[in-house]
């Protein structure tokens, strides 16, 4: 740790030109003591805020499967990056 990582990653996919390569991207942050769940409610509303589109009613009660289902649908054929920045 502490060696600038996030900061780089952060400068390239905060950057114009790097992002405009993408359909759509999301950064989500990942405590050491994580539930996958809110990981893929985090990842998803990330997703359609980026591309100014409504979340999807009930995200917040999705259950993890079905977060799972639902992402893959929403990425098939397009373009995408995540970045996952964990924090201890």
């Amino acid at each position: 740790g502490g060696m600038g990582k996030t900061t780089l990653v952060k400068k390239v996919y905060d950057n114009q030109r790097v992002v405009g390569h993408f359909d759509c991207h999301a950064w989500v942050t990942v405590s050491q003591s994580f539930k996958i769940e809110e990981l893929l409610r985090n990842m998803t509303k990330k997703f359609y805020q980026g591309r100014k589109e409504a979340v999807p009613e009930g995200i917040d009660t999705i259950d993890e499967m079905s977060l799972i289902a639902l992402i893959r649908q929403y990425l098939q054929d397009k373009r995408y990056v995540v970045v996952l920045d964990d924090v201890w």
